[in-house]
């Protein structure tokens, strides 16, 4: 039995746009329809990419699992690119551009429908054959398993993220909202448009559609990448299946590196996996196949590397620096990237079809990770380039580079002992990423970077992985070479050269890793068999066998994982970033204005991120910065009622503060009006009211100012009765002249800011 996907995916998203539209179904029920949109729209589109008679033959070589990841990949990349474009253009409207997609969509599959029933147009990929199933389906149940357990700890709205809560989620509102394209520092927010799409066209509010995509689509995506990845490596099933129930446990906990981040950077952690399987089954034949001349791979190589530098050193040159530039200069990166493949093309016109294939394969992945998010995406694709080298060099010069690779190895294991018992001194030099990047807030020093990597997985996995990489490194399988050097690249530019956002790059060395930590487990697996020839006959004998080796490894993770989330909860906290009270409050400011993206939230930065994500309102500029970091401050700081108002009504009027105030702020000469330049203090035209909101973590804030950077990051949230001076902070704004109260949950005050003094501010319900 064939089932037609697309027929299924296209009829999805027709039913269920309906459905969410004409029943009163909650919001977290229309956020599990509308979830699934995530992978199918972007690979609907993707899938009609790859039906240009260029690519056509060439995508029909890839397997299915391998072909829709691409398609997916690629779909996200030109949603993105029109999208963008249209916006320069003064041309985006959400309504026309995401009805428009839908129905250029069905017309389009219709079409093909009716041209393959009548032309008898075959294809690999449009099949999900039997024998897929059972694999498929057991992914599902260790996805649930996983998934019910965080569900546990994390109720629909809790969520042990911020990432979406600071930026992703409040650009969506611009999209669904504003019909703009908020400006981001590193990449076209692929994951806010295409949440912002998911959203609008499923009617449900783009907080939920991204919760159901963190929760129960993006983990699914990992077990699949990891499952295909192994599989391309010839890892045993019952192995596979171990590595991936482990590796969910470990980055089910992790909130800096897990699949629960709906974010840019996570996709590029998912992609790896894919990315992965694909070289080893696609490329590194391609590498090997004698028929290439050496000079062809490295003449592709210098190509990609010129590439990669390119677009690099735009990005370092100040004056075309993209992390302040809008959205049309993404339009010139894919102008450069589509340019570099038309002239790789171009060079190979008369070249056999492999080497076609094999450039066709690597532009077309790191043009979708490029896009995804430019510096890590970057990041990836020279880790593709350098696989590519080391294929190269594995299949050319087999012992020198057994050879290379020892030596190699040693060498930095015994560097990275020094320096960790202070034996030699390498200073940290960030050699990648521009400093100015607000990642260098994460930068942390050697001992610190140690202690992550170490306690990042528990011992059995360290166990599990030498025991892998030893036989690698002494067994001429040329096939598990690359990945080990690529390994030990990625440990040096972990430890000694990348100086921000290092946790980035731990979730890349972890999937190479697990490649070995599978070889050890089917290596022990094998020998102990091996030993027993009665265990290894009988098919009750050896899964005990093989459930006793399971629990001997997923004790010590789970166990790990457990802990870590003891370490959260132990204070009475929420395994999470965000609290109950924070989401209802955001909701009660959504309901109960007429334009809620017409008032400013002020409070301490954390909890303005996160209320402004659940309430639509509009989000200050820069807020993550220091200036308006302190301005903040700067605004709640009076005692006098008075004159908290007076700044805050300097604040929406879009008048100058130095024409009330001398150049520094009294009781806090740190601050100076000159940090607070007109552009600071301005405000859009629209702009017309102002509510002030208090919990635990604003009067904590307030508190404790000089540490107001580390609160900021670390996201701890406080209860209001347990925090110190916080009556006396609330008494500030209990003067019915300047302030109305609004709201009061108990955890949560919210003030509105008077329009003119003794004229309370009003309310509107605004719920359906």
């Amino acid at each position: 039995m064939k089932i037609l996907t697309e027929k299924i995916l296209i009829v999805y998203l027709i039913i269920g746009i309906a459905i969410t539209h004409l029943l009163p179904l909650p919001e977290t029920i229309k956020g599990f329809i509308g979830m699934f949109s995530f992978l199918v729209i972007p690979y609907l589109v993707g899938n009609i990419f790859f039906q240009i008679k260029i690519l056509k033959e060439w995508s029909n070589k890839i397997d299915i699992i391998g072909y829709s990841f691409v398609s997916w990949l690629v779909g996200n990349v030109l949603i993105a690119m029109v999208m963008t474009s249209l916006y320069a253009l003064n041309m985006f409207d959400i309504f026309w551009f995401a009805y428009g997609l839908v129905i250029s969509l069905v017309l389009f599959y219709i079409y093909y429908f009716y041209n393959k029933r009548n032309k008898n147009i075959t294809s690999n990929h449009l099949i999900i054959k039997n024998t897929n199933i059972k694999y498929i389906s057991l992914l599902l149940v260790v996805s649930l398993s996983v998934i019910l357990f965080m569900l546990y700890f994390n109720p629909f709205p809790l969520w042990l993220e911020w990432d979406f809560f600071l930026g992703h989620n409040i650009i969506a509102h611009y999209i669904t909202d504003l019909n703009q394209i908020f400006r981001t520092f590193a990449y076209i927010d692929i994951v806010s448009i295409i949440v912002a799409i998911d959203s609008y066209l499923f009617n449900h509010d783009s907080f939920t559609n991204g919760w159901m995509i963190a929760h129960f689509i993006l983990p699914f995506i990992f077990f699949l990448g990891m499952y295909y990845f192994l599989i391309a490596f010839k890892i045993k099933k019952e192995i596979i299946f171990l590595i991936i129930l482990s590796s969910a446990w470990i980055f089910a906990t992790k909130e800096t590196g897990g699949f629960f981040l709906a974010a840019p950077k996570t996709l590029i952690f998912l992609a790896a996996p894919f990315v992965l399987g694909i070289l080893k089954l696609y490329i590194l034949p391609i590498v090997s196949n004698k028929e290439i001349k050496k000079q062809e791979i490295l003449f592709s190589i210098f190509i990609f590397i010129f590439t990669i530098l390119f677009i690099f050193s735009i990005m370092s040159n100040k004056g075309f620096y993209l992390f302040s530039l809008g959205p049309i200069h993404y339009i010139y990166i894919s102008l450069i990237l589509i340019m570099f493949s038309l002239i790789a093309l171009i060079l190979l016109k008369n070249k056999k079809n492999l080497i076609k294939d094999y450039y066709l394969f690597l532009f077309t992945i790191i043009f979708g990770l490029v896009f995804i998010h430019i510096i890590m995406g970057l990041l990836w694709c020279s880790m593709i380039i350098l696989i590519v080298f080391f294929m190269f060099l594995s299949d050319r010069y087999p012992i020198k580079n057994k050879i290379f690779l020892i030596i190699f190895s040693i060498l930095t294991l015994m560097i990275i002992l020094l320096q960790n018992y202070g034996l030699i001194n390498i200073s940290i030099s960030n050699l990648l990423i521009p400093d100015t990047t607000a990642l260098s807030f994460f930068a942390q020093d050697f001992s610190k970077r140690f202690d992550m990597l170490i306690n990042m997985w528990p011992l059995v996995f360290w166990l599990f992985f030498f025991i892998g990489a030893i036989f690698i490194l002494f067994k001429s399988v040329k096939s598990f070479i690359f990945p080990l050097e690529i390994f030990l690249v990625g440990i040096i530019i972990f430890l000694f050269i990348l100086d921000v956002g290092v946790f980035r790059l731990i979730t890349l060395i972890y999937i190479l890793a697990i490649l070995y930590v599978a070889v050890g487990i089917q290596l022990v697996y094998d020998i102990l068999l091996s030993w027993n020839t009665v265990v290894a006959t009988n098919k009750i004998s050896k899964s005990i066998f093989y459930l006793i080796i399971a629990i001997i490894f997923l004790i010590p993770t789970i166990g790990m994982s457990i802990s870590y989330i003891n370490g959260w909860t132990s204070g009475g906290g929420n395994y999470s970033a965000i609290t109950q009270w924070e989401y209802d409050a955001g909701n009660w400011i959504k309901n109960n204005q007429s334009k809620p993206e017409n008032t400013i939230i002020i409070s301490d930065p954390r909890t303005q991120f996160y209320v402004y994500s659940f309430s639509h309102n509009r989000i200050m500029p820069a807020l993550e910065t220091l200036p308006m970091d302190n301005y903040i401050f700067y605004l709640l700081l009076p005692e006098d009622s008075a004159e908290i108002y007076n700044r805050i009504s300097i604040f929406i009027k879009n008048e100058s503060l130095t024409k009330y105030h001398g150049p520094c702020v009294a009781k806090m000469p740190d601050i100076c009006i000159s940090d607070f330049s007109d552009e600071w203090v301005k405000r859009e035209p629209n702009i017309t009211s102002a509510i002030v909101l208090i919990d635990g973590r604003t009067v904590e804030w307030m508190n404790r100012k000089e540490k107001a950077k580390e609160l900021f990051l670390l996201g701890t949230f406080f209860k209001i009765d347990k925090v110190s001076n916080a009556d006396k902070f609330l008494n500030k704004f209990s003067n019915k002249t300047y302030f109305t109260l609004l709201y009061n949950n108990s955890e949560i005050y919210i003030f509105g800011v008077n329009p003119e003094p003794g004229v309370p501010f009003k309310i509107q319900n605004n719920s359906k």
